[in-house]
């Protein structure tokens, strides 16, 4: 019978997918979420320069009351981004389903872009949903240009299992199969090495022979000269020579 344990084992690892940092998340992005009533505002080369820039070179406006823009997040604490005029509205800000009680007025005597209307700190470490919606009065404008979110880094809960099975007492214990590559033998490459160097020796020693066996023929005719019956002896000086 088998018995099957259970082994659980849990750690805290730091997100690999969540950084602390700032994220900045621009109008166009496809995760805001915009209600009907909203039109793409793009900057224009003919500008005045002290109106400043859109991040991204655009913004989202809305005069159409109730309209409204959903924007998720996961982070501690996010930072809401508009324009400011004389001829802006105001927005109701909602976050997680909860309405914030304070209201954005966005209306001003000078228009800039790119302002920092709204802010709020302190949040869990958590996916939350931000909801801008324009509470009037119609005709008037609110706009959204991107907003900035604080990512912080979280502890990830991992939870490995592994079932380890015990083997029955009665069956017999299996040898482990190998899986690594064979091995080739070594006797027949050693045998084959040393008949390799073997005939080389054997042609070198042959070879030296006949060198040997060369020079000495060289050596004998150049000192033992001919008798005068034409065979090989030895021819007695007469006058020794003169040095």
């Amino acid at each position: 019978m088998s018995i099957t344990a259970l082994l659980i084992i849990t750690v805290l690892l730091p997100a690999s997918s969540v950084n602390a940092g700032e994220i900045e998340l621009d109008d166009s992005s496809a995760s805001i979420v915009f209600s009907s009533g909203w039109q793409i505002v793009d900057a224009k080369a003919t500008d005045p320069p002290e109106w400043g820039s859109y991040f991204g070179g655009s913004t989202h406006a809305s005069s159409v009351q109730g309209s409204f823009a959903t924007i998720p997040f996961n982070g501690t604490a996010i930072v809401y981004y508009g324009d400011t005029n004389t001829d802006h509205g105001v927005a109701q800000v909602t976050l997680d389903g909860n309405t914030i009680g304070e209201l954005v007025n966005s209306t001003t005597s000078i228009y800039a872009r790119d302002v920092a209307l709204w802010t709020r700190t302190g949040l869990a470490n958590t996916s939350h949903t931000l909801t801008i919606t324009h509470a009037g009065p119609q005709g008037s404008w609110i706009t959204l240009d991107h907003v900035m979110y604080t990512v912080e880094d979280s502890p990830v809960t991992v939870t490995t299992t592994t079932s380890p099975t015990s083997s029955p007492a009665s069956s017999p214990a299996s040898s482990p199969t190998a899986t690594g590559p064979s091995k080739i033998p070594s006797g027949p490459i050693v045998r084959k090495t040393v008949g390799i160097t073997l005939g080389i020796i054997l042609v070198l020693l042959i070879l030296l022979s006949l060198l040997l066996w060369r020079s000495w023929k060289w050596w004998r005719r150049r000192n033992v000269p001919l008798s005068e019956n034409g065979s090989l002896g030895l021819i007695e000086l007469k006058d020794p020579p003169q040095y």
